[in-house]
């Protein structure tokens, strides 16, 4: 009944199955994400027990808490380094990939490596440092599909005056990911249950998150048992036609398109910012700001709250102005976003972190000023390159990755290993300023 009904009157969701699609569409990127996430702040929680001994010369633990006992700051920057390093080496091959198969089976497969490799971590800690490296690797190759992914969907899915709602919700996941891992990692590692199930768990989520985006995800809307007609002519208005031919990305033209670089290169102000927050923040509250760990999941989802709800809100707004042409719009979204995000970061550098309650109020609002690039060169990136939009969004990850690479490094560099002296970590924001 469902396949020879075609006027939407008679579908399941009508008009609208699009947007029950965008909603598994960002749970799942934000899994993979939640996935890397939850193993740096599970660090913090990890005691060495009475019993541990050091690592013999396979370099293997009886113990996770004994191997992170024994790390330095150089192993601990490869923890996030490794991620990094398999997402730029993956990123290409992932591109051709979603160009090549499409989103579909490509993005479940990435999804599967996420879970698989995630699962594997407590038992990997037991086998040796390397063990975690080379699984960190694919946690990172698994994580190259996701900006990609965004391009793709949202150039096959998005109604043209939808475009903002539609890449602002994708792109949320950045801050849906702390929001909802931080205060459950925190909570388990303060109960019996342990931080292992703080892993176990995301990685069976992640599983039971993509068997239900391939059951219900297609490559094309009209391919859909549930689009009908109407949904399906509205999606492809304004879309060029999208032959065979036109598949082959013209990677010179886009390159020296000036705009499309402006967007590639606010992508390394914007994420050098997210990634010193998104991986340390947890670092910050515990050891700077003294607070338990508990205390620390819970508090550490604000900034991602607050920008998570400033993302969507002003995709949307974006879409309903029209008093200001789009160019004038992408300008002034993105000159709040980083003008009024660096003003508060460089504000928290100059306090003391005796004062807790006011440093994560300014931290809260620094992060949340950076919701605001949702209307600007996120959606830039979309409305520039129409049906390559998978190949310039996409590369909007080489920024992430590049600066989650450098970040660890960076923040390991300039502050302790053992539990920093106030204003030490978020002196690091300055950087992005400078």
């Amino acid at each position: 009944m469902i396949g020879c009904c075609k006027t939407g009157s008679c579908l399941l969701f009508g008009t609208r199955t699009r947007f029950v699609l965008l909603p598994v569409v960002m749970i799942a990127l934000t899994s993979i994400w939640s996935n890397i996430i939850v193993f740096n702040f599970v660090l913090l929680c990890m005691v060495p027990e009475h019993n541990s001994t050091i690592p013999d010369k396979t370099g293997s633990h009886d113990s996770p808490e004994s191997m992170v006992s024994s790390m330095g700051a150089m192993e601990k920057s490869w923890i996030t380094g490794a991620v990094a390093l398999g997402a730029l080496a993956a990123h290409f091959p992932v591109v051709k990939m979603i160009e090549r198969y499409n989103l579909r089976i490509p993005f479940f497969m990435f999804g599967m490596l996420s879970a698989l490799t995630t699962i594997l971590l407590p038992q990997a800690m037991t086998w040796g440092y390397g063990w975690v490296i080379f699984l960190r690797v694919f946690q990172g190759i698994a994580f190259a599909g996701n900006f990609p992914t965004i391009g793709r969907f949202t150039s096959k899915w998005t109604y043209y005056k939808q475009n903002g709602i539609f890449v602002s919700t994708c792109v949320a996941f950045i801050q849906l990911s702390p929001t909802v891992t931080d205060p459950i990692a925190g909570a388990l590692c303060s109960s019996s249950i342990g931080w292992r199930w703080a892993v176990y768990g995301h990685g069976i989520v992640t599983l039971i998150v993509f068997l239900l985006f391939f059951a219900f995800y297609r490559d094309e809307p009209r391919s859909h048992p549930l689009v009908g007609d109407v949904e399906a002519s509205k999606i492809e208005r304004n879309k060029s036609v999208f032959t065979h031919q036109a598949e082959s990305i013209p990677y010179l033209s886009i390159l020296k398109t000036k705009a499309v670089w402006a967007v590639w290169l606010a992508g390394v102000g914007n994420f050098f910012c997210v990634n010193i927050i998104f991986l340390f923040s947890s670092a910050y509250f515990h050891y700077v700001l003294g607070l338990a760990v508990a205390e620390t999941g819970i508090s550490g989802a604000i900034p991602s709250v607050l920008q998570f709800l400033l993302k969507v809100f002003c995709g949307f707004i974006s879409d309903k102005i029209h008093c200001v042409n789009e160019t004038n719009k992408l300008r002034i979204f993105n000159s709040i976003a980083f003008l009024g995000s660096t003003i508060f970061f460089v504000a928290l550098s100059f306090l003391d972190a005796s004062n807790s309650q006011a440093c994560m109020i300014v931290m809260s609002i620094a992060t949340g000023f950076l919701g605001f690039s949702t209307g600007g060169f996120f959606k830039a990136g979309a409305m520039i390159s129409g049906n390559y939009n998978h190949f310039v969004t996409g590369n909007i990850s080489l920024t992430m990755t590049f600066t989650m690479f450098i970040v660890p490094f960076i923040v390991n560099g300039i502050t302790r290993t053992t539990p920093p002296p106030s204003g030490e970590l978020c002196s690091t924001s300055l950087l992005r300023f400078w």
